[in-house]
């Protein structure tokens, strides 16, 4: 096998073991920020697999932590995975009108 097959599937096996931890981890802490920054910036040439864009989308939601939902979203923007951040930045962006709306209310 020449060097660069060899680097793919490493990157491949990489990919799958970040993903694993992924979805063993239930709510976001600054780790799986980081880890999620990792799987962002190594599938940023090669554009990011659609499960794996759904289990980030999945991970996001609900997530009451909208700041790190955010980072989460610039990292995506940062590595050219536009569809994923703009998803992220809608979705936050429902949250904090919800959030006003209800500050309204009461």
């Amino acid at each position: 096998m020449t060097v660069c097959v060899m680097m793919m599937m490493m990157m491949m096996m990489m990919m799958m073991m970040m993903m694993m931890m992924l979805m063993m981890m239930v709510v976001l802490c600054v780790c799986q920020l980081a880890v999620i920054r990792l799987l962002l910036q190594s599938c940023a040439s090669d554009g990011l697999p659609t499960d794996v864009s759904d289990m980030i989308q999945q991970l996001v939601t609900g997530q009451p932590d909208g700041w790190l939902v955010y980072k989460i979203g610039r990292q995506a923007a940062r590595y050219s995975h536009h569809s994923l951040a703009a998803a992220i930045f809608a979705q936050l962006t429902l949250a904090v009108s919800t959030f006003c709306c209800s500050l309204r209310i009461k």
